[in-house]
């Protein structure tokens, strides 16, 4: 892509060029905000200590700068944003408009690593242009990042301190690579962060490996010094710089140092062999048969039954069967529409608002749609949209696709929302109009996670074991950014049976990697991560797997995991069931496995098994007022005779319905459980 590089002069903002160039992306212009009268602007936003040296920075690169004078404050400061008049983001808004209108652009460098209010606010701007956010950077580790970019030749310089442990006298313009050391040891004294980013210091580069020209500090002055919280501010006057040339640029040795895309496939390389996590080779080959779509069309279903079920008690409600049908003289989009209007009308009817939704689950007939459906889905949810998992079920044939989502009552402000546009190298920007996670009410929900490369959002190569290991990877990370607490329960979606173990395996891996690492810490839940598996035609992407993690909430207490089996010997059935639950003996979280020896014996017998789970102690005293989720072996069973079942036994709550080739293993014939 063609990127006009947001600079500040500072070390982050010039080597997350570098990134975007060892991703083969091309620089073609600078932008720099600079205060209005004074050499630092007091901003939330913008790095403005040296700008007076920005200038030469075109010269350095070769490059057209265009600069605008910020005449905006930080007026909405919350952890989000919307267009504000009068608030500085506008300037970037301004600037970047300006510089699309005058220079062919695709994209934005953006050197942010920590900072969400920069981040957001970058990636605002970058939508409302059409622009893309790059930001490499992003969720670094500070120390390896720091040393990285030493390594890769960057030479800078300290022109602003402002923490305990840096002293304006002492360590105004030393070199970055001379005071890394003391940064380190400020670190493990003071809690510094290494790279500046809770505003304890900032650089100015003099000289990096895509310079055509050096930097030279002619003169300079130490302006400003004053005692601030026990510690001293000063910053470092840039009075005179000039240019001086060079005999070389870009170094092969120095491009190598910089982390790319190649590297995390590197990195899940090394990780599988280390893991040495096998395909399970016990299962018996697939009958090609039983993956075809067995299920007819859904009969006795306008598509305006949207079904509802509330919890006041945690502060949270749920809508299914919102379907958009196949008729012949109604097109893809009008079914659509009508299907979330239908949705909309029902949100609205129970008191509630489409910005109430936390989660979505989409389910489409055959993913060749998605495009189409997205286009009208994106239109209902813009900002702080809910999370969402997207995959292909074998659905009735007169159905494209069915949606089943999760509200909350909680007001919007008070949510913890993680919406992450740019790309870098942390974890899958989002790909369409979701977010990667939503906290609500001590819920966690976070969105599927497929085993796309960060950095160029493609399937990652080598198979199987790899998409597991950067699918897992990517799911943890979102987690690990967005919540101190562990996911006790993970949906997992692959598209053969003999990876179900494997899936399993590597989340079960990741989940003790992540939480026994040194210094994690983590509110109290269950030791443990409770999967459900299942076997699906087609993920995004062409995607093999796919994982879909959740936090339910266990209260000020730890959740309990209680497991039971019960066998049924007139149909040879086992019945496994497994009870998250509080200490006050509440069951948030319920679920029942079903399995038998004789599958092809059930065919038919929806009403007898149904009558029969429904039945078990606990279950019954909870699944009236809950919402319902089954996963069925479609081969076997019919959509419509299983709602039929349920609905003759009294259940009027949101019923999700989900037909999948296979669930869990060859002879799983539904899984159903309750929230």
């Amino acid at each position: 892509m063609r990127v006009v590089a947001l600079i500040s002069g500072g070390k982050d903002s010039c080597y997350n060029m570098m990134q975007c160039m060892a991703d083969h992306h091309e620089i073609v212009a600078l932008a720099n905000l600079k205060p209005k009268d004074q050499d630092e602007l007091d901003s939330y936003m913008y790095q403005t200590v040296g700008h007076h040296a920005i200038d030469l920075y075109a010269e350095a690169m070769d490059l057209p700068l265009f600069r605008r004078t910020i005449e905006g404050s930080s007026k909405l400061t919350v952890n989000s944003y919307l267009p504000t008049e009068g608030d500085e983001v506008e300037d970037l808004y301004e600037l970047l408009k300006e510089i699309k209108e005058k220079v062919k652009v695709d994209a934005v460098s953006c050197g942010a690593i920590l900072s969400n209010y920069q981040r957001l606010r970058v990636e605002n701007v970058c939508s409302r242009l059409g622009l893309t956010s790059l930001a490499y950077l992003w969720q670094r580790d500070q120390s390896e990042l720091l040393q990285e970019m030493l390594s890769a030749s960057l030479e800078a310089i300290i022109i602003k301190t402002a923490c305990l442990g840096l002293d304006p006298k002492e360590h105004l313009g030393r070199s970055l690579k001379d005071i890394q050391p003391h940064l380190l040891d400020m670190n493990k004294k003071y809690g510094l962060n290494v790279c500046g980013e809770g505003g304890e210091y900032e650089t100015f580069v003099i000289d990096c490996p895509i310079f055509k020209k050096r930097l030279l500090i002619d003169e300079g002055s130490v302006e400003k010094v004053i005692s601030q919280n026990d510690s001293m501010v000063g910053y470092l006057n840039l009075k005179k710089v000039s240019l001086q040339s060079k005999s070389s640029q870009v170094t092969d040795n120095s491009v190598s140092l910089v982390y790319d895309s190649k590297r995390t496939i590197e990195e899940i390389d090394a990780l599988s062999r280390e893991a040495n996590i096998s395909i399970d080779d016990v299962v018996k080959e697939v009958d090609k048969e039983a993956m075809k779509n067995k299920q007819e069309n859904l009969i006795g279903f306008s598509g305006d039954k949207v079904l509802f079920s509330e919890r006041p008690e945690i502060g949270m409600a749920f809508i299914s069967s919102v379907i958009a049908f196949h008729h012949e003289d109604v097109t893809l989009v009008q079914s659509s529409k009508k299907a979330m209007n239908n949705l909309q009308e029902c949100v609205k009817e129970k008191g509630y608002k489409l910005e109430d939704v936390v989660s979505v689950n989409l389910w489409v007939n055959n993913m060749s749609v998605f495009a189409e459906v997205n286009n009208v889905y994106k239109t209902y949810f813009a900002h702080k949209p809910p999370i969402r998992a997207c995959v292909q079920a074998p659905l009735p044939k007169n159905v494209h696709w069915q949606l089943d989502c999760i509200l909350t009552k909680e007001n919007p402000n008070n949510r913890t929302n993680l919406h992450v546009q740019g790309i870098s190298h942390w974890a899958p920007a989002n790909i369409g109009p979701y977010s990667q996670a939503n906290t609500t009410n001590g819920y966690d929900f976070y969105a599927g996670q497929i085993a796309m490369v960060p950095g160029t959002l493609d399937i990652i190569p080598g198979g199987i074991t790899n998409q597991c290991h950067l699918a897992a990877r990517n799911a943890f990370r979102a987690i690990r950014v967005h919540s101190k607490n562990k996911p006790n329960l993970v949906i997992i979606y692959v598209t053969a049976l003999e990876n179900v173990v494997l899936a399993e395996n590597v989340w079960r891996y990741h989940f003790d990697r992540t939480y026994s690492a040194p210094g994690i810490q983590t509110k109290e839940s269950v030791d443990d991560c409770h999967m459900i598996s299942c076997v699906l035609p087609v993920l995004p992407k062409n995607a093999l797997i796919e994982y879909q993690a959740i936090r339910i909430d266990g209260g000020e207490e730890s959740l309990s995991l209680k497991a039971d089996f019960k066998r049924n010997e007139l149909y040879k059935l086992d019945y496994e069931t497994r009870e998250l639950c509080r200490k006050d003996e509440s069951i948030p979280f319920y679920e029942v496995f079903v399995s038998c020896e004789h599958p092809l014996s059930l065919v038919g017998k929806e009403s007898e098994l149904v009558k029969d789970v429904i039945n078990f102690p606990n279950l019954s005293r909870i699944l009236y007022e809950r919402p319902l989720k089954i996963f069925f072996n479609q081969s076997l069973f019919q959509y419509d005779r299983i709602s039929s079942a349920l609905e003759s036994n009294g259940f009027t709550g949101a019923i999700s319905l989900i037909p999948v080739n296979y669930v869990k293993k060859e002879n799983g014939l539904f899984n159903l459980f309750v929230l």
